[in-house]
């Protein structure tokens, strides 16, 4: 189920065509729904697996894809429950390519696992 709260009908999603809206959003549906189900093979079909993917979560930066792999093994193993919500989804067209995406996240871990 999507736990989307939309963005309002103004600002950089309005004047990106709807067919990119559509695909950055259901790529981050599935990037949430990987981290709500533990699943690092779900969450790694979503990054680049090369040098230059850079992840920077909890102030804390990994470069690389060995450097982004292990630190979501470690997230997972670590996690018990993880519930994502995003609201306030905003998409960028970046040409024909690429995009980017905002959005407020709120994250519960309440069962988490000790180190």
């Amino acid at each position: 189920m999507s736990r989307w709260q939309g963005a309002g009908p103004l600002g950089p999603s309005a004047t990106t065509p709807r067919k990119v809206v559509t695909a950055v959003k259901a790529t981050i549906e599935q990037w949430r729904q990987g981290y709500e189900v533990r699943s690092v093979d779900a969450l790694a079909k979503l990054y680049a697996r090369d040098l230059d993917v850079v992840v920077v979560q909890e102030g804390q930066t990994m470069i690389g894809w060995s450097s982004v792999e292990a630190y979501l093994k470690d997230r997972i193993a670590r996690a018990g429950q993880i519930h994502i919500r995003l609201k306030d989804v905003q998409v960028v067209a970046l040409g024909l390519e690429a995009a980017y995406a905002v959005a407020t996240m709120t994250r519960n871990r309440p069962t988490a696992r000790p180190r």
